[in-house]
């Protein structure tokens, strides 16, 4: 498994498009996030930053890249040259994919490290850490489902693009409706947040990660 592992994440580094696409492009969105935090903290919060910031390294980095991978291994007929030695299936799929996976956790542990330094830290970090890992095994083995109907690295770019895009658009709805309910019931942010403490400009004001 570790031999795999470590000729996939050389062909990860390797690829130009997949760092673009699926690994810089997250970190410079969610810079952008960071960045005009004023601006989207009225839409519903800190917490609505952070929900935004997790699930577009999932989208991206985490689900793009595994469906991307998996589907250029396949074309070339990798996989099944493997399946051909005495690795095991899970050892290959774990192999292929494991690269990816570090590289995401590694990347949205700096970038909700950052958020956390600049804008304050959670108020629990245990729920945080527990709704991000549920996050992203939902969306690793979203990303093998994909794989399974995709036929090569270009079709990729298309069977992802609908579920990542859509996977943002739910986390932003939904951390708005519940940032819009919390207010409405005027509930104290220490009791419901896995977002921010507090707000920076109000300690009164709720801020939520759902």
């Amino acid at each position: 498994m570790l031999p795999i592992a470590r000729s996939e994440l050389v062909q990860i580094l390797r690829n130009r498009s997949v760092l673009i696409t699926n690994l810089l492009f997250p970190a410079a969105a969610a810079a952008f996030f960071i960045y005009s935090r004023d601006t989207f903290e009225g839409d519903g919060g800190l917490g609505y930053i952070g929900a935004v910031l997790v699930f577009t390294v999932g989208a991206f980095s985490l689900y793009a890249t595994i469906v991307t991978t998996l589907a250029a291994r396949r074309q070339t007929l990798f996989l099944k040259r493997l399946r051909s030695t005495a690795v095991g299936d899970p050892a290959i799929l774990i192999g292929s994919v494991f690269p990816v996976v570090v590289i995401s956790v590694l990347q949205v542990a700096v970038i909700l490290g950052v958020f956390a330094v600049v804008s304050g830290r959670p108020a629990d970090v245990a729920l945080l850490v527990t709704a991000v890992l549920a996050a992203f095994v939902m969306l690793l083995a979203l990303g093998v489902a994909t794989a399974g109907v995709t036929g090569s690295p270009e079709q990729a770019q298309v069977t992802t693009l609908p579920i990542s895009l859509g996977t943002i658009a739910v986390a932003w709805a939904f951390a708005r409706a519940r940032a819009a309910s919390l207010s409405a019931q005027h509930v104290p942010v220490s009791s419901h947040t896995v977002g921010c403490a507090r707000d920076r400009r109000s300690p009164a004001s709720p801020a939520v990660l759902t």
